[in-house]
Order: structure tokens, then sequence, then C-alpha cells
């Protein structure tokens, strides 16, 4: 395939940014921090054709950090790594300014959903021209699937079924009996100007986080509630701190508001039901924002996110390109061997929730 891509960014600093990823998640393999996927953030400037590093070299966390959506991407689109993406893009303003996102392996939705929700923050605030965020990537889903075992690809399946037909049934709370401290939480967080959201473990364990996204765009109260009850097993020592063994995440969300972020979080994290909860007294608080992305709607998100891989369009807020040629895999295939030497590889399989 041809990529129109290497018009605007040259062939040799996407080859060499994506190489180094991969060098970069074999390197975590062998310390036996995750699996083998690498990623970097940075800002190439066409007109001044000059590259500069944001994020520096970032591999998968979740073995490290107990969250099965720790990817390489996510840990290159920290709170942190943000700011001082933001902070270069304001004090270096230019049209000819591409971010480039580069990937040892395919983003999965989870992925996606964060490089949608961050293009669009540097977009809405006029930091970057729509269609300069570029994701190139190094191993298929189906490259990762056969080399490395993990199958990512069931996660976009899921989203292609179209919303809310996947294996996370979304309930409307406001029909349902629910929990009364949940209730009583969510009015009194929407007193507050808060949202938030509440993980219930299957034993009755709840776990309460609120939107910060003062600190990220990404800082959804889900995504953190899903965080943290994570980390809480991790702390606990169990072996499989990112499953929650079929949770139900409560939301003060609309039904028909479950966005991207949202659904693939729970996905990788093995949630049961989400359960929205929204009241019509909730309307007079102008601050409790449930878009996850500053330009596009919730239902868009999900449907762009389930067609991301083969977007290319100069008009995409994310364009996504494949460059397999001179890419040599070398984490993947040192994860194989790792895999082959193990009897049981439960614990470093990570892979959310089953396919249905």
């Amino acid at each position: 395939m041809s990529h129109n891509i290497f018009k605007e960014v040259p062939h040799n600093l996407l080859a060499s940014l994506l190489n180094k990823t991969d060098e970069f998640a074999f390197g975590n393999v062998i310390a036996g921090r995750g699996g083998p996927f690498g990623a970097s953030v940075g800002v190439y400037n066409k007109r001044e054709d000059r590259y500069q590093d944001i994020s520096g070299l970032q591999a998968n966390a979740v073995l490290a950090k107990g969250i099965g959506s720790a990817h390489a991407e996510s840990e290159a689109l920290s709170s942190e790594i943000i700011e001082r993406l933001e902070k270069f893009l304001s004090n270096n303003k230019s049209d000819e300014n591409y971010v480039i996102m580069s990937s040892s392996g395919e983003s999965c939705v989870a992925c996606f959903s964060k490089e949608e929700i961050v293009s669009q923050y540097l977009v809405g605030k006029g930091l970057l021209s729509r269609g300069r965020f570029i994701v190139t990537y190094g191993a298929t889903y189906e490259d990762t699937a056969t080399i490395a075992k993990f199958n990512d690809l069931k996660y976009l399946e899921e989203f292609q079924k179209g919303y809310g037909q996947g294996s996370i049934p979304i309930v409307d709370g406001t029909k349902i009996e629910i929990n009364d401290d949940v209730k009583r939480n969510f009015s009194l967080s929407a007193s507050h100007g808060r949202r938030s959201a509440i993980v219930s473990m299957p034993n009755m364990i709840q776990h309460e986080q609120t939107d910060c996204r003062a600190i990220s765009p990404l800082e959804l109260a889900e995504a953190r509630a899903l965080r943290s009850a994570c980390e809480a097993q991790k702390e606990r020592g169990i072996d499989t701190p990112w499953n929650l063994r079929e949770a139900l995440l409560y939301t003060m969300l609309p039904p028909s508001q479950v966005g991207s972020l949202v659904m693939s979080e729970a996905l990788w994290c093995n949630i049961g039901k989400i359960i929205t909860y929204w009241q019509s007294d909730f309307d007079q608080y102008e601050e409790l924002i449930f878009q996850e992305g500053a330009l596009v709607s919730n239902d868009q998100s999900y449907t762009d996110c389930a067609h991301r891989p083969y977007d290319t369009s100069e008009e995409s807020l994310v364009r996504t390109f494949h460059l397999p040629n001179g890419f040599k895999n070398l984490a993947q295939h040192a994860w194989r061997e790792k895999l082959n030497a193990m009897s049981d590889t439960s614990s470093v399989l990570y892979n959310g929730k089953p396919a249905p």
C-alpha cells in the first residue's frame, strides 16, 4: 500500500521512530515489566524538517501496574506527557506541525480512543491542524495474535457490532433498582459540579473516582475508577489484577452516551455491566460534561474508533498508517520465547474480557 503520508513526513523518520519503539519494547520484555509493545510521541515540523521528541520511549506497563489498558500508547499519553506536548505546541505554533505517535503494535480500541481524545483536545485548542495527528505501527493484530498470543482484534470487533451491541450490556439505571449509596453519591457529586463513577466489585467493595479533566483530557471518572479498582487488586497481591471479574461500573451518563474510552476500558477490565444513572435534575449542572472528546459526540467517536485501522483521510482527526517494511518485530518474538518457556501463561497473557 502506498502511503501519501510520506509526502508530508519523511519515510526514514517514521521508520526510525518505529524501530526504536520495537527495540525499547524488546528491553521491556527482557526486564519483565510488561508485554512486547513500545511507543513514543513527538512533533515533526515539515517546514523546518525538524523532529522534537516529547514522550521519550515508553513501553507496555500492564504487568508492572496491574492495569489491563496500561499499553505503550497509553503510557506515551500520560497526563505529564500531554502537558509537555501542549506546552511545546503552544510555544512553537505552526500549521506545519504534525504530532507523531509511533507504536510497535497496532493500537487497540482503548488506545484508539485516547489518541482520538488527545487529537480533539489539541485541535480544539487551536494547537494542531486537523489531519496532523499521525499514528504509525509495525505489527498488525494478526502478527500480535500469531506471534505474541494476544488477541486485540476482539475488542475492535466488539465495537464493530454497533453501539450497545457488544458483550457488555449498557443498562439504564433509572429504570432498575440500584444501590441507594450509588444514587446518593452521584447526587452529591452533581451538587458539587463533579461527575463521578463507581466500580462495585463482586465482594461489594466500591471504588469511586471523579472526572479530573482539568489535569488531562483522558482523566475521565470511569477510567479513573477502573484504574483504582485494578490498582487495589494489585496491592492485595492478586495474580491478575487487571481482571475485575465482571464487576459493575456505575456511571453518571445518559444511556446513549457511553463513549468509546469508557467501553474499551471496561472491556479490558472484564466489567460485567455498565449501569448508567443520569437524573433530569443533573441537567442544571453545566459542569457535568459527559462528552469524551472536545469536538466529536460520543456515538460518533464510537463509530470512528470501530473504523480507525483503515483511516488515512486527511480530514480525519487521527490518521493511521501501517509501516511493515523494515520492521523487525524483535519484541514480539522475544515474548514468544518467554511464553514457550512457561508452563502457565495466565499471569502474563492479559486479554481482558473473553470474546463471546
